[in-house]
């Protein structure tokens, strides 16, 4: 809650970043498990890394206004 009150654009910088560094290193494990498909680290850790870049700036070009905005026009309605 700290960071969306203070940086309200920070959620999207760290949600874009987040979610491809998280994902992409579990894909490529699967991958090299389960087919026996293997990179060198350089070149899987370039993936996890230009992806999270990518992320994070995809996730700066969301609108922080937007998300803050529907959750203020929906609390009352919930409230009743």
């Amino acid at each position: 809650m700290l960071v969306t009150t203070r940086m309200p654009q920070a959620t999207g910088v760290a949600v874009g970043a987040l979610l491809p560094a998280l994902v992409w290193p579990g894909h490529l494990a699967g991958l090299a498990l389960g087919t026996g498909v293997s990179w060198s680290v350089e070149l899987w850790a370039g993936i996890v890394g230009v992806t999270a870049m990518a992320g994070a700036v995809l996730g700066r070009l969301v609108p922080a206004s937007t998300a803050n905005r529907d959750l203020v026009r929906l609390t009352p309605a919930i409230r009743g």
